[in-house]
């Protein structure tokens, strides 16, 4: 996962958010 880097996917995104929470 990339933290702090915008993904294209809607998935990674979801994915980074929860991380981030």
């Amino acid at each position: 996962m990339a933290l702090g880097r915008p993904m294209t996917s809607s998935k990674n995104l979801e994915l980074d958010s929860s991380v981030q929470l």
